[in-house]
C-alpha cells in the first residue's frame, strides 16, 4: 500500500494546530501550564518534525516518515 503523503502531512498540521490549542487552554501562570508544556506537550511536537522550541527531538517523527516515502517514490 502506497503511503499517502499529502494526507499525513495534512494530519501533522492539523496535529500540531491542535496541541496549540490544547497548551493554549492552560493559563500560562498556572503551575500546571509549566508541567503539561514540559511533558505532554512537548512529547507531541518534537514526535511530528523539527520545527519546535525545545532541545533535541524524536528519534523518528512523523516527518521522517513523510521524507522517506518521498525517497521510495523516486
Amino acid at each position: 500500500m502506497k503511503i499517502d503523503k499529502t494526507r499525513l502531512e495534512e494530519i501533522k498540521e492539523e496535529i500540531k494546530e491542535l496541541a496549540q490549542e490544547a497548551i493554549d487552554l492552560i493559563p500560562w501562570e498556572d503551575a500546571e501550564y509549566d508541567r503539561a508544556k514540559g511533558y505532554w506537550y512537548s512529547s507531541i511536537v518534537m514526535a511530528l518534525d523539527a520545527d519546535h522550541e525545545f532541545l533535541g527531538g524524536g528519534g523518528h517523527t512523523m516527518q521522517d516518515t513523510i521524507d522517506a516515502s518521498e525517497q521510495d517514490d523516486s
